[in-house]
């Protein structure tokens, strides 16, 4: 196979770039995009606007008070250069310097965030601990406990305990399955095995009682319902069971990247509250986890979304809470869709 003898070839010279810089490796064996270039088509000030635009429709022009919370996640990157070590002159995908200025834009417009970079980084967590080396993806455990650190900020934020009898954040009530070398990610699709090793994977679901109803729709708007066991409607087995090591596509484990919205309703738990996640491929696992907490989730995948089916969506239902997945890597246009109207505002430069 040409690519793979190619890597093989650059493995043996000791590069770290393979297939033309189509990916890039660092000192620890972790495989990334390389990135020469901003690819960011949208101007951070013009992307926190659009969402204080859509914040703006949930307030309450008389009072100020805002019904619906609208909070941002901002997921963590794989690559970090504080934390992560590169080889000198390597094109490494570094795009948090917009991440940062996306946020600066976001407190001067007074919406709420999440900084899950921020947090990794107080955690003392290592990259081992947190992401793949053949894949962009965080671990399944940095998930669950990403949803542990909402769930505490939500009460901390708006006093609203999900977990008041200390079940559904405890890990201890939680089943786990470690697959060893199971798979090899994305990255490793352009260089074969010989700039990396096959990645495990941990399978997390609860081992308390649960019991949901889905609905998910496909991009092309086919329906599947289903009720079940969380390990049933919410997790899939078919991507740990493929054969083929480098079409484990395990990322799409919980709820299943492919689905332009899925809906989960909690039978044991109806009048929880409602929650919206507008989501990238970063969020499945913290969406399934917050649904034992919750009477509603509802995930749509911005991919898949216009201006249109956003309203749409949001005249249609309530929600207590929306939260808007982003990451660094991916603030482009086509992950900020929507388009509300909003009077003109100043910055608050406080």
């Amino acid at each position: 196979m040409l690519t793979g003898f190619h890597s093989f070839l650059y493995r043996l010279l000791g590069k770290n770039e393979i297939n033309n810089f189509s990916v890039v490796r660092d000192k620890d064996g972790y495989l990334y995009h390389a990135n020469f270039w901003n690819n960011t088509d949208i101007s951070m000030k013009d992307a926190a606007q659009k969402i204080r635009a859509l914040q703006d429709i949930f307030r309450n022009e008389e009072t100020g008070e805002v019904g619906t919370k609208v909070v941002v996640l901002m997921f963590p990157s794989k690559y970090d250069k504080q934390r992560s070590r590169g080889y000198e002159g390597l094109p490494y995908p570094d795009m948090n310097e917009y991440a940062d200025d996306l946020l600066q834009y976001l407190r001067r417009y007074s919406v709420d965030y999440i900084d899950y970079r921020k947090w990794l980084k107080d955690s003392g967590r290592s990259s081992a601990d947190m992401f793949y080396l053949s894949d962009s993806h965080w671990k399944v455990n940095t998930a669950f406990y990403a949803t542990v650190y909402l769930a505490e900020y939500i009460k901390y934020r708006y006093g609203l305990d999900l977990d008041p009898d200390h079940i559904y954040l405890n890990s201890d009530n939680y089943l786990r399955t470690l697959y060893e070398e199971l798979f090899y990610g994305d990255y490793a699709l352009k260089t074969e095995r010989y700039h990396t090793k096959a990645d495990s994977y941990e399978l997390i679901i609860p081992g308390f009682d649960t019991d949901f109803s889905t609905v998910s729709e496909s991009p092309g708007g086919r329906i599947v319902r289903e009720q079940g066991l969380f390990s049933e409607v919410l997790t899939t087995r078919r991507y740990i069971n493929e054969k083929n090591e480098y079409e484990k596509e395990v990322y799409k484990t919980y709820l299943g990247s492919l689905h332009a919205r899925f809906h989960i309703e909690n039978l044991l738990n109806p009048e929880g509250p409602k929650f919206l996640f507008m989501w990238n491929v970063w969020s499945p696992e913290v969406a399934a986890f917050t649904s034992s907490m919750a009477g509603t989730v509802d995930s749509l995948n911005i991919e898949y979304m216009d201006d249109a089916r956003i309203k749409k969506e949001l005249s249609e239902n309530t929600y207590d809470y929306i939260f808007i997945g982003l990451h660094p890597d991916s603030l482009d246009i086509k992950h900020f869709p929507y388009d509300f109207k909003t009077k003109e505002r100043q910055d608050n430069n406080e």
